[in-house]
């Protein structure tokens, strides 16, 4: 979030490997900081993944973004891990923020605003990979981190679980350079998809 990191193209083409390897139309999005940093299209199915590089360990707190109701902002995000008291969430409580928030705020925000964002995606988009129609589509957010930070981001993901943010039991893979996390928002339910 901020400045791109010098490790961040080579960890996002590792997320998007991943997905073709699981069968997914994936590419790099190459967008600014409202767009996720890779789409994929399997079927009806829209993977929107946020990556997260080695370089990457600090978050902002201030930052305002565009949720649907009912979810927590990065603010009280950063009060709940700040109320944490283990010695690991204290010694990695940095990584700890950007991770959360990038799930609870970020990802969030993506899936969210997707819709009205379509257009741009298919710009970014191959030639050969044509979006489904948002009425008839399913968006699948994930979380990558590299494989080193797996332990945080299972962390983070316990964090957003236990303070329903995220629906428990996230399905999560990892290969020999990334951990990869399928989020499930509980307030995305509900909650009025923004349109184009």
């Amino acid at each position: 979030m901020g400045k791109q990191s010098p490790f961040k193209p080579a960890y996002d083409d590792y997320a998007q490997q991943y997905f073709a390897r699981k069968n997914w139309n994936s590419w790099v999005v190459n967008m600014p900081r409202q767009y996720c940093d890779v789409l994929g299209i399997s079927g009806l199915d829209i993977a929107l993944v946020e990556v997260k590089s080695p370089s990457e360990i600090t978050v902002g707190r201030n930052c305002e973004d565009e949720l649907p109701p009912g979810s927590k902002s990065r603010k009280e995000i950063w009060t709940i891990i700040d109320k944490l008291d283990s010695f690991l969430w204290k010694r990695n409580k940095t990584l700890l923020k950007l991770y959360a928030i990038s799930i609870g705020c970020q990802l969030l925000q993506y899936v969210y605003e997707y819709p009205a964002r379509q257009n741009v995606y298919q710009k970014s988009a191959p030639d050969s990979y044509p979006l489904p129609p948002i009425d008839s589509c399913a968006m699948k957010p994930y979380f990558v981190v590299p494989v080193e930070a797996k332990e945080i981001a299972l962390i983070a993901l316990d964090v957003l679980i236990n303070n329903n943010v995220i629906k428990p039991s996230p399905p999560v893979d990892s290969d020999c350079k990334i951990f990869v996390a399928q989020i499930n928002f509980y307030c995305m339910a509900d909650a009025e998809i923004t349109k184009p």
